[in-house]
Protein backbone atom coordinates (compact mmCIF):
# COMPACT_ATOMS: atom_id res chain seq x y z
CA UNK A 1 0.00 0.00 0.00
CA UNK A 2 1.33 3.43 -0.95
CA UNK A 3 0.59 6.39 1.32
CA UNK A 4 1.74 9.96 0.95
CA UNK A 5 3.57 11.65 3.83
CA UNK A 6 0.53 13.88 4.36
CA UNK A 7 -1.56 10.83 5.17
CA UNK A 8 1.02 9.26 7.46
CA UNK A 9 1.35 12.42 9.51
CA UNK A 10 -2.40 13.07 9.80
CA UNK A 11 -4.35 9.82 9.77
CA UNK A 12 -4.13 6.33 11.21
CA UNK A 13 -5.17 3.75 8.64
CA UNK A 14 -6.95 0.45 9.01
CA UNK A 15 -7.85 -1.82 6.11
CA UNK A 16 -10.93 -3.91 6.91
CA UNK A 17 -12.65 -6.57 4.87
CA UNK A 18 -14.98 -9.50 5.36
CA UNK A 19 -14.09 -12.89 3.96
CA UNK A 20 -16.23 -15.99 3.68
CA UNK A 21 -14.62 -18.99 5.38
CA UNK A 22 -12.76 -17.01 8.01
CA UNK A 23 -13.83 -18.24 11.45
CA UNK A 24 -12.50 -15.42 13.62
CA UNK A 25 -10.95 -11.98 13.30
CA UNK A 26 -7.44 -11.92 11.83
CA UNK A 27 -5.12 -8.92 12.16
CA UNK A 28 -1.72 -8.15 10.67
CA UNK A 29 0.47 -5.09 10.20
CA UNK A 30 1.44 -4.62 6.53
CA UNK A 31 3.69 -1.71 5.53
CA UNK A 32 2.83 0.04 8.78
CA UNK A 33 -0.92 -0.33 8.25
CA UNK A 34 -3.22 -2.43 10.41
CA UNK A 35 -5.17 -4.94 8.32
CA UNK A 36 -8.24 -6.73 9.70
CA UNK A 37 -10.11 -9.65 8.12
CA UNK A 38 -13.55 -10.38 9.59
CA UNK A 39 -15.73 -13.48 9.25
CA UNK A 40 -18.38 -12.97 6.56
CA UNK A 41 -21.35 -14.81 5.08
CA UNK A 42 -22.61 -15.00 1.53
CA UNK A 43 -26.35 -14.73 0.98
CA UNK A 44 -28.19 -15.68 -2.20
CA UNK A 45 -29.13 -12.55 -4.18
CA UNK A 46 -27.77 -10.37 -1.39
CA UNK A 47 -24.04 -10.95 -1.59
CA UNK A 48 -21.37 -11.04 1.08
CA UNK A 49 -21.93 -9.33 4.44
CA UNK A 50 -19.71 -9.31 7.53
CA UNK A 51 -21.80 -8.63 10.61
CA UNK A 52 -18.73 -8.52 12.84
CA UNK A 53 -17.27 -5.83 10.57
CA UNK A 54 -20.49 -3.83 10.81
CA UNK A 55 -20.41 -4.13 14.61
CA UNK A 56 -16.76 -3.06 14.67
CA UNK A 57 -17.47 0.06 12.59
CA UNK A 58 -20.48 1.02 14.70
CA UNK A 59 -18.41 0.72 17.89
CA UNK A 60 -15.46 2.61 16.40
CA UNK A 61 -17.70 5.44 15.20
CA UNK A 62 -18.88 6.03 18.77
CA UNK A 63 -15.33 6.43 20.10
CA UNK A 64 -13.25 7.96 17.30
CA UNK A 65 -13.38 10.54 14.54
CA UNK A 66 -13.39 8.20 11.59
CA UNK A 67 -13.75 8.26 7.83
CA UNK A 68 -14.93 5.22 5.91
CA UNK A 69 -13.68 4.81 2.36
CA UNK A 70 -15.44 1.77 0.96
CA UNK A 71 -13.49 0.41 -2.01
CA UNK A 72 -15.21 -2.91 -2.74
CA UNK A 73 -18.19 -1.59 -4.73
CA UNK A 74 -21.02 0.90 -4.29
CA UNK A 75 -23.45 -1.82 -5.40
CA UNK A 76 -23.34 -4.17 -2.40
CA UNK A 77 -25.83 -4.60 0.41
CA UNK A 78 -22.97 -4.37 2.88
CA UNK A 79 -22.25 -0.87 1.60
CA UNK A 80 -25.96 -0.02 1.72
CA UNK A 81 -26.14 -1.05 5.41
CA UNK A 82 -22.96 0.82 6.37
CA UNK A 83 -24.16 3.98 4.65
CA UNK A 84 -27.68 3.78 6.05
CA UNK A 85 -26.45 3.24 9.62
CA UNK A 86 -23.51 5.66 9.65
CA UNK A 87 -23.84 8.04 6.73
CA UNK A 88 -25.48 10.81 8.72
CA UNK A 89 -22.88 10.56 11.48
CA UNK A 90 -19.53 10.13 9.72
CA UNK A 91 -18.11 10.90 6.24
CA UNK A 92 -18.37 8.00 3.82
CA UNK A 93 -16.48 7.78 0.54
CA UNK A 94 -16.96 5.02 -2.01
CA UNK A 95 -14.89 3.90 -4.99
CA UNK A 96 -16.26 1.88 -7.90
CA UNK A 97 -13.71 -0.64 -9.19
CA UNK A 98 -15.64 -2.33 -11.94
CA UNK A 99 -18.97 -3.98 -12.60
CA UNK A 100 -22.29 -2.62 -13.87
CA UNK A 101 -24.73 -0.60 -11.79
CA UNK A 102 -28.41 -1.47 -11.18
CA UNK A 103 -29.66 1.10 -13.68
CA UNK A 104 -27.62 -0.50 -16.48
CA UNK A 105 -28.98 -3.91 -15.54
CA UNK A 106 -32.56 -2.63 -15.51
CA UNK A 107 -32.18 -1.40 -19.08
CA UNK A 108 -31.32 -4.97 -20.05
CA UNK A 109 -33.95 -6.80 -18.03
CA UNK A 110 -36.32 -5.88 -15.24
CA UNK A 111 -35.74 -7.76 -12.02
CA UNK A 112 -37.34 -6.86 -8.72
CA UNK A 113 -34.06 -7.21 -6.81
CA UNK A 114 -32.25 -4.94 -9.24
CA UNK A 115 -35.07 -2.39 -9.04
CA UNK A 116 -34.81 -2.43 -5.25
CA UNK A 117 -31.03 -1.94 -5.40
CA UNK A 118 -31.41 0.99 -7.76
CA UNK A 119 -33.85 2.74 -5.44
CA UNK A 120 -31.73 2.01 -2.39
CA UNK A 121 -28.74 3.60 -4.12
CA UNK A 122 -30.75 6.69 -4.97
CA UNK A 123 -31.92 6.95 -1.36
CA UNK A 124 -28.55 6.49 0.37
CA UNK A 125 -26.71 8.80 -2.06
CA UNK A 126 -27.56 11.71 0.25
CA UNK A 127 -25.35 10.08 2.89
CA UNK A 128 -22.30 9.56 0.64
CA UNK A 129 -19.76 12.35 0.87
CA UNK A 130 -17.93 11.59 -2.41
CA UNK A 131 -18.16 9.05 -5.23
CA UNK A 132 -15.11 7.90 -7.21
CA UNK A 133 -14.73 5.79 -10.34
CA UNK A 134 -12.33 5.26 -13.19
CA UNK A 135 -15.16 4.34 -15.57
CA UNK A 136 -16.85 7.13 -17.53
CA UNK A 137 -20.28 5.48 -17.67
CA UNK A 138 -20.26 4.77 -13.93
CA UNK A 139 -19.43 8.43 -13.28
CA UNK A 140 -22.44 9.37 -15.41
CA UNK A 141 -24.57 6.98 -13.35
CA UNK A 142 -23.45 8.62 -10.11
CA UNK A 143 -24.41 11.99 -11.53
CA UNK A 144 -27.83 10.55 -12.33
CA UNK A 145 -28.58 9.43 -8.75
CA UNK A 146 -26.98 12.30 -6.83
CA UNK A 147 -25.61 15.82 -7.09
CA UNK A 148 -22.72 16.12 -9.55
CA UNK A 149 -20.81 18.00 -6.84
CA UNK A 150 -20.52 14.68 -4.99
CA UNK A 151 -18.95 12.95 -7.97
CA UNK A 152 -15.21 13.16 -8.68
CA UNK A 153 -14.56 12.57 -12.37
CA UNK A 154 -10.76 12.72 -12.38
CA UNK A 155 -8.39 9.76 -11.90
CA UNK A 156 -8.43 8.27 -8.40
CA UNK A 157 -6.12 5.34 -9.08
CA UNK A 158 -2.57 6.01 -10.14
CA UNK A 159 0.97 4.78 -10.56
CA UNK A 160 3.90 5.01 -8.19
CA UNK A 161 6.44 6.61 -10.50
CA UNK A 162 9.26 5.74 -8.15
CA UNK A 163 8.65 2.03 -8.70
CA UNK A 164 7.64 2.13 -12.36
CA UNK A 165 10.54 3.65 -14.25
CA UNK A 166 11.58 3.04 -17.87
CA UNK A 167 14.41 0.55 -18.36
CA UNK A 168 16.37 0.20 -21.59
CA UNK A 169 14.40 -2.34 -23.65
CA UNK A 170 17.39 -4.47 -24.63
CA UNK A 171 18.72 -4.47 -21.07
CA UNK A 172 15.32 -5.54 -19.75
CA UNK A 173 15.01 -8.38 -22.26
CA UNK A 174 18.48 -9.69 -21.49
CA UNK A 175 17.76 -9.64 -17.78
CA UNK A 176 14.46 -11.48 -18.28
CA UNK A 177 15.81 -13.88 -20.91
CA UNK A 178 13.33 -12.70 -23.52
CA UNK A 179 13.84 -12.67 -27.32
CA UNK A 180 15.91 -9.63 -28.22
CA UNK A 181 14.86 -9.25 -31.87
CA UNK A 182 11.18 -10.07 -31.78
CA UNK A 183 8.27 -7.71 -31.27
CA UNK A 184 6.61 -8.36 -27.92
CA UNK A 185 2.96 -7.64 -27.07
CA UNK A 186 2.24 -7.36 -23.35
CA UNK A 187 -0.93 -8.54 -21.67
CA UNK A 188 -0.69 -8.86 -17.89
CA UNK A 189 -2.92 -10.22 -15.16
CA UNK A 190 -5.07 -13.29 -14.67
CA UNK A 191 -6.09 -14.92 -17.93
CA UNK A 192 -9.86 -14.90 -18.08
CA UNK A 193 -12.35 -13.82 -20.72
CA UNK A 194 -12.32 -10.26 -19.41
CA UNK A 195 -8.58 -9.92 -19.92
CA UNK A 196 -8.99 -10.30 -23.66
CA UNK A 197 -6.39 -13.02 -24.25
CA UNK A 198 -8.44 -14.62 -27.04
CA UNK A 199 -8.61 -11.26 -28.81
CA UNK A 200 -4.88 -10.79 -28.26
CA UNK A 201 -4.10 -14.15 -29.85
CA UNK A 202 -6.18 -13.23 -32.91
CA UNK A 203 -4.35 -9.90 -33.16
CA UNK A 204 -0.96 -11.60 -32.87
CA UNK A 205 -1.81 -14.21 -35.49
CA UNK A 206 -2.76 -11.48 -37.97
CA UNK A 207 0.41 -9.52 -37.20
CA UNK A 208 2.56 -12.60 -37.74
CA UNK A 209 1.96 -12.20 -41.47
CA UNK A 210 4.25 -9.16 -41.34
CA UNK A 211 6.15 -9.30 -38.04
CA UNK A 212 7.97 -11.78 -35.84
CA UNK A 213 5.86 -11.23 -32.74
CA UNK A 214 5.08 -12.89 -29.40
CA UNK A 215 2.63 -12.28 -26.55
CA UNK A 216 4.05 -12.05 -23.03
CA UNK A 217 1.91 -12.56 -19.94
CA UNK A 218 2.77 -12.27 -16.27
CA UNK A 219 0.34 -12.49 -13.37
CA UNK A 220 -1.51 -15.70 -14.22
CA UNK A 221 -1.20 -19.36 -13.28
CA UNK A 222 -2.72 -22.76 -14.04
CA UNK A 223 -5.90 -21.92 -12.11
CA UNK A 224 -6.89 -19.21 -14.60
CA UNK A 225 -9.68 -20.21 -17.05
CA UNK A 226 -7.78 -19.28 -20.22
CA UNK A 227 -4.30 -20.31 -19.07
CA UNK A 228 -4.23 -23.56 -21.06
CA UNK A 229 -5.56 -21.81 -24.17
CA UNK A 230 -2.76 -19.27 -23.89
CA UNK A 231 -0.19 -22.00 -23.34
CA UNK A 232 -1.36 -24.00 -26.38
CA UNK A 233 -1.21 -20.86 -28.50
CA UNK A 234 2.41 -20.11 -27.67
CA UNK A 235 1.94 -17.22 -25.24
CA UNK A 236 5.05 -16.63 -23.13
CA UNK A 237 3.86 -17.28 -19.58
CA UNK A 238 5.97 -16.10 -16.66
CA UNK A 239 3.51 -16.66 -13.82
CA UNK A 240 3.44 -14.46 -10.73
CA UNK A 241 6.53 -12.26 -10.51
CA UNK A 242 7.84 -10.02 -7.71
CA UNK A 243 6.48 -6.49 -7.70
CA UNK A 244 9.92 -4.92 -7.95
CA UNK A 245 10.62 -6.71 -11.24
CA UNK A 246 7.49 -5.49 -13.00
CA UNK A 247 9.19 -2.39 -14.42
CA UNK A 248 11.52 -4.68 -16.36
CA UNK A 249 8.62 -6.60 -17.88
CA UNK A 250 6.75 -3.45 -18.81
CA UNK A 251 9.92 -1.96 -20.34
CA UNK A 252 10.64 -5.13 -22.32
CA UNK A 253 7.48 -4.83 -24.42
CA UNK A 254 6.85 -2.96 -27.64
CA UNK A 255 3.18 -2.40 -26.89
CA UNK A 256 0.61 -3.25 -24.22
CA UNK A 257 -2.65 -4.65 -25.63
CA UNK A 258 -5.91 -4.52 -23.68
CA UNK A 259 -8.99 -5.55 -25.63
CA UNK A 260 -11.28 -6.45 -22.77
CA UNK A 261 -14.20 -8.65 -23.77
CA UNK A 262 -17.88 -8.04 -23.10
CA UNK A 263 -20.08 -4.96 -23.04
CA UNK A 264 -20.04 -4.67 -19.25
CA UNK A 265 -16.26 -4.41 -19.19
CA UNK A 266 -16.22 -1.93 -22.04
CA UNK A 267 -18.52 0.35 -20.06
CA UNK A 268 -17.46 -0.28 -16.48
CA UNK A 269 -13.94 -1.78 -16.23
CA UNK A 270 -12.12 1.53 -16.38
CA UNK A 271 -8.76 1.95 -18.07
CA UNK A 272 -7.15 -0.82 -16.05
CA UNK A 273 -4.07 -0.30 -13.88
CA UNK A 274 -1.61 -2.39 -15.93
CA UNK A 275 -1.96 -0.21 -19.06
CA UNK A 276 -1.15 2.84 -16.93
CA UNK A 277 1.90 1.11 -15.45
CA UNK A 278 2.99 0.26 -18.98
CA UNK A 279 2.76 3.91 -19.99
CA UNK A 280 4.86 4.87 -16.96
CA UNK A 281 7.59 2.63 -18.37
CA UNK A 282 7.32 4.30 -21.81
CA UNK A 283 5.62 1.33 -23.45
CA UNK A 284 2.61 2.54 -25.50
CA UNK A 285 -0.82 0.93 -25.33
CA UNK A 286 -3.53 -0.22 -27.68
CA UNK A 287 -6.79 -0.54 -25.75
CA UNK A 288 -10.56 -0.32 -25.96
CA UNK A 289 -10.85 1.40 -22.56
CA UNK A 290 -9.39 4.82 -23.33
CA UNK A 291 -12.81 6.47 -23.49
CA UNK A 292 -13.01 6.57 -19.71
CA UNK A 293 -11.25 9.91 -19.31
CA UNK A 294 -12.38 11.94 -22.35
CA UNK A 295 -10.43 15.01 -21.22
CA UNK A 296 -7.10 13.14 -21.60
CA UNK A 297 -5.47 13.07 -25.02
CA UNK A 298 -4.40 9.43 -25.13
CA UNK A 299 -3.18 9.79 -28.73
CA UNK A 300 0.12 10.79 -27.13
CA UNK A 301 0.29 7.44 -25.40
CA UNK A 302 -1.24 4.90 -27.73
CA UNK A 303 -4.18 3.95 -29.93
CA UNK A 304 -7.85 3.59 -29.06
CA UNK A 305 -9.08 0.40 -30.70
CA UNK A 306 -12.49 -1.20 -30.22
CA UNK A 307 -12.10 -4.10 -32.68
CA UNK A 308 -9.46 -6.67 -33.56
CA UNK A 309 -8.87 -5.02 -36.93
CA UNK A 310 -8.40 -1.62 -35.30
CA UNK A 311 -6.01 -3.16 -32.79
CA UNK A 312 -3.97 -4.75 -35.57
CA UNK A 313 -3.65 -1.43 -37.38
CA UNK A 314 -2.85 0.38 -34.15
CA UNK A 315 -0.04 -2.01 -33.28
CA UNK A 316 1.33 -1.83 -36.81
CA UNK A 317 1.50 1.93 -36.45
CA UNK A 318 3.39 1.63 -33.17
CA UNK A 319 5.79 -0.99 -34.53
CA UNK A 320 6.58 1.23 -37.52
CA UNK A 321 6.71 4.54 -35.65
CA UNK A 322 8.14 3.87 -32.18
CA UNK A 323 9.66 7.34 -31.93
CA UNK A 324 6.22 9.01 -32.07
CA UNK A 325 5.17 7.37 -28.81
CA UNK A 326 8.50 7.33 -27.00
CA UNK A 327 7.47 9.41 -23.98
CA UNK A 328 4.18 7.91 -22.84
CA UNK A 329 5.28 8.46 -19.24
CA UNK A 330 4.35 12.13 -19.58
CA UNK A 331 0.64 11.22 -19.55
CA UNK A 332 1.09 9.40 -16.25
CA UNK A 333 3.10 12.25 -14.76
CA UNK A 334 0.36 14.69 -15.70
CA UNK A 335 -2.74 12.75 -14.68
CA UNK A 336 -1.93 9.53 -12.79
CA UNK A 337 0.98 10.29 -10.46
CA UNK A 338 0.05 8.48 -7.26
CA UNK A 339 1.41 11.23 -5.01
CA UNK A 340 -0.77 13.85 -6.71
CA UNK A 341 -3.82 11.60 -6.41
CA UNK A 342 -3.23 10.91 -2.71
CA UNK A 343 -2.89 14.64 -2.05
CA UNK A 344 -6.25 15.19 -3.71
CA UNK A 345 -7.79 12.48 -1.52
CA UNK A 346 -6.15 14.05 1.51
CA UNK A 347 -7.88 17.35 0.72
CA UNK A 348 -11.26 15.61 0.39
CA UNK A 349 -10.74 13.84 3.72
CA UNK A 350 -9.84 17.12 5.39
CA UNK A 351 -12.96 18.79 4.00
CA UNK A 352 -15.08 15.95 5.34
CA UNK A 353 -13.48 16.11 8.78
CA UNK A 354 -14.18 19.85 9.03
CA UNK A 355 -17.83 19.34 8.15
CA UNK A 356 -18.55 16.33 10.38
CA UNK A 357 -16.34 17.03 13.38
Amino acid sequence: MHRDELFRNTYDFEICRGEVGVKKLKTKIVNGTKCLIFPAYHFYRIGTISFSLLKYLLTLAKKEKIIIHYTASPHTYEFYIITFLLGSKIPIFVTHQGGPNPYYKLQKKFRLGTFISYNIEKHISKYVFKYFSGAYYEIEYFKKITSSSKVYDKPTWGVDLENYKPIDKLEARKLLNLPENKKIILLFGKLNKYRGILNAIKVRDTLKKEFDVDILNVGSDETCPDYEIAKKNGVILRGIVPYERMKYYFSAGDVYLYLTEGEENFYYAGTGIAPLESLACNTPIVANTLHNFPFIDFTKAGVYAKTIDEAVEGIKYIFRNPERLSNTRSIIEQYFDWHVITRNLFNFYNDAIKIFY
